[in-house]
């Protein structure tokens, strides 16, 4: 008995791979531009929740450090809490004995968070370097971390973590990195009626943008 052997032509395959890959790329293509520059709401780039911490508050504002760059076309700032097993952020509620109540800071970790969006990819790193600078020209603060803001594995821009203080208990934090035209910054520092959270960096890794 014998078999016919037939040959499939490899072509039709290879075609459809090709097809496959230059779909993929060019999703990963439009993406990158889709941010460069980024011309979408700044109010849908603050997630609902960013693993632990869920988003209390947000305010549509360029926040007063940007403002004196012309470049800075809008800005949002969300502050994040991670409730720690609580039902809730809200401030404590004090009575004294004698009737008074007042509030007191909340006990949640908490991150500030600001977005400012830029002309352009160049002015958002423009601005990245500059606070950078700003903080290490301060002989209270030190670099602690620089590299890339990663999204499932790719690179979308520069990071890099300042710390003020013992590195084990750091009395402040700046986070900054860029993503396009974007420039996300957390400094959490000087603010009055909460418990910041030390160690943001698991909020950045989680953060999806």
């Amino acid at each position: 008995m014998k078999f016919l052997i037939t040959k499939r032509p490899l072509l039709p395959t290879l075609a459809v791979f090709l097809l496959c890959l230059f779909l993929l790329l060019t999703d990963v293509s439009s993406a990158q531009r889709s941010f460069e520059p980024y011309k979408g709401s700044l109010a849908t780039l603050l997630p609902k929740a960013v693993g632990n911490y869920k988003l209390t508050g947000k305010r549509d504002d360029v926040e007063p450090i940007f403002k004196t760059d012309p470049s800075a076309t809008d800005g949002v700032y969300g502050i994040y809490q991670d409730a720690e097993g609580r039902p809730n952020c809200d401030e404590e509620v004090i009575r004294t004995p004698d009737g008074h109540t007042y509030g007191a800071p909340s006990k949640c970790k908490t991150v500030l968070l600001t977005v400012t969006n830029f002309s352009s990819a160049d002015r958002a790193l423009e601005m990245l370097q500059k606070i950078r600078r700003t903080l290490t020209s301060d002989a209270g603060w030190r670099l602690q971390e620089t590299g890339f803001k990663r999204i499932s594995g790719r690179s979308v821009g520069q990071k890099f973590l300042a710390i003020r203080g013992d590195p084990r208990f750091p009395v402040a934090t700046a986070i900054a990195w860029t993503h396009g035209s974007l420039f996300f910054y957390i400094n959490n520092f000087g603010a009055a009626r909460v418990t910041l959270a030390k160690d943001p960096g698991g909020f950045v890794k989680d953060f999806p943008y």
